[in-house]
């Protein structure tokens, strides 16, 4: 490889499923946002294009920028896209790296004969990657001890940054926090600009259908950003125009201690930002739930998965299924008195899913009387230990996974004309109930009149999912 390069593009590209009409959150891609900051820091000149939120495409900034590296973060609907460019960019000479969700899960894909792609840097690959660039400028060759990198004859375990508070801040342009979007309404009374945080990661939990396809960290071992550090970041996204402090992690609520202490470095901040999390039912309680409403949470995001007690343990969600929807509903009740939204998700087409499951969904949903429900087809993507067990029919169709998507490869015991039906089933039921029509627009009425493209969005969706 040549030496002494300076132009990198880093590129998060957006194809079939980025153009799908389904409602999805456009959430600050990390890892490239991470890795552009140590370029600059390192003396290198760098492009990050996110075709999510920008309207120049990958061709014209190919073409007008000539990088001498190209690096892609990989999602699996976009191997393909991937791919060919990479032929392209590699038969001009280029070095090109994918890195990223998808490569992680599944290396050897980028890395056969002829597709292009030079080295795969697996997990959390920010300081891995700038290991690999100096060493390419300054020898031509990567360096053996560079954690995560992959190449046709090596398969590594993936990277993980044991201290993601050694990382700097991302950066962003003039307006660009506007584009990073969460759809969920809120119960808040001004115009939403999202400022998107990441204060941990690793999840040590062992749900069969989760893959890194799906999160934004790696490994089992939660590793936690001081509360301190979380703030001065979350003064900077104010700065910035932030209105709205949506903690990006897998799951905000781990450990413990971590929300303790983010919670009440936000109450002594004075920064009197509303904030949104993910979390799951069995790290609540009503105390835990009451600190975080203090402090300003106004919605958290809840995996429930199914009503069905089968299924979660199918599913692995909990060691406890016996209880999983008896605690659900505590969580909802308690979160629904104290004054947090609440957004249930659940899932359709589980593996072995019968009819009698499906109607269990329904009937717990209707239990948890949530703010908000959100229903995905189950997709076993790669990377994931249902992939795994049922990759046999999955092959070939990799691309083609999207969890908003009637599957391809249907799991379950039903046919896939009653999964659709169920899916539609679901929120007619439950979004066209007269209570809760009039309650949503009592309660997130106002947010809609500060966000009105949040709303023409969702009548969109609402179209879409009802007809």
């Amino acid at each position: 490889y040549m030496t002494g390069f300076k132009k990198i593009l880093l590129v998060r590209p957006a194809g079939e499923i980025g153009l799908n009409p389904h409602v999805r959150d456009i959430r600050v891609p990390f890892l490239l946002k991470y890795i552009e900051v140590l370029l600059r820091e390192h003396g290198y000149q760098v492009v990050l294009l996110d075709e999510w939120i920008q309207s120049v495409g990958l061709e014209k900034i190919y073409i007008d920028y000539q990088p001498d590296i190209i690096a892609f973060a990989s999602a699996v609907e976009e191997r393909d896209r991937i791919l060919t460019f990479a032929r392209r960019a590699r038969g001009s000479g280029k070095v090109v790296i994918v890195i990223g969700q998808d490569a992680s899960a599944e290396p050897e894909v980028y890395l056969q004969k002829g597709t292009g792609v030079d080295f795969v840097l697996r997990g959390e690959s920010e300081f891995a990657f700038i290991q690999l660039i100096d060493s390419l400028s300054r020898n031509g060759v990567p360096g053996e001890e560079i954690r995560g990198l992959c190449t046709q004859n090596r398969i590594a375990a993936p990277a993980i940054v044991e201290d993601p508070d050694c990382l700097p801040f991302p950066i962003y342009g003039l307006r660009e926090l506007n584009k990073y979007l969460y759809y969920y309404p809120l119960p808040v009374k001004r115009r939403a600009v999202f400022g998107q945080i990441l204060t941990s990661r690793g999840c040590p939990y062992s749900c069969t259908f989760c893959s890194p396809v799906i999160r934004e960290s790696f490994g089992k071992e939660p590793r936690l950003r001081p509360p301190g550090s979380v703030i001065k970041e979350a003064r900077y996204l104010k700065g910035l125009g932030a209105s709205v402090l949506a903690f990006a992690d897998d799951n905000f609520t781990t450990v413990e201690n971590h929300v303790l202490g983010i919670c009440s470095a936000l109450g002594k901040s004075g920064l009197n930002m509303p904030w949104t999390a993910h979390a799951r039912v069995d790290n609540c309680d009503e105390d835990l739930l009451r600190l975080m409403k203090d402090s300003g949470c106004v919605q958290l995001r809840f995996g429930i998965e199914s009503g069905s007690k089968k299924i979660i343990k199918r599913l692995q969600k909990t060691s406890d299924p016996e209880q999983w929807s008896s605690r659900a509903c505590e969580v909802f009740r308690v979160a629904k008195k104290i004054g947090i939204s609440t957004v249930a998700i659940f899932q359709a087409g589980c593996p072995g899913e019968s009819k009698d499951d499906l109607k269990d969904n329904l009937k717990l949903a209707r239990k948890l009387k949530a703010d908000i429900f959100q229903l995905c087809y189950f997709t076993p993507y790669p990377g994931s230990q249902d992939y795994k067990s049922f990759r046999e029919k999955i092959n070939g169709l990799e691309s083609k996974l999207y969890h908003y998507r009637l599957p391809l490869i249907n799991l379950s015991k039903v046919s896939g004309e009653v999964l659709q039906h169920h899916y539609h089933e679901f929120y007619r039921k439950l979004f066209l109930r007269p209570i809760f029509l009039f309650t949503h627009v009592v309660r997130y009425g106002p947010y809609y009149l500060f966000n009105v493209r949040i709303l023409m969005k969702l009548l969109g969706q609402i179209w879409l999912v009802l007809k």
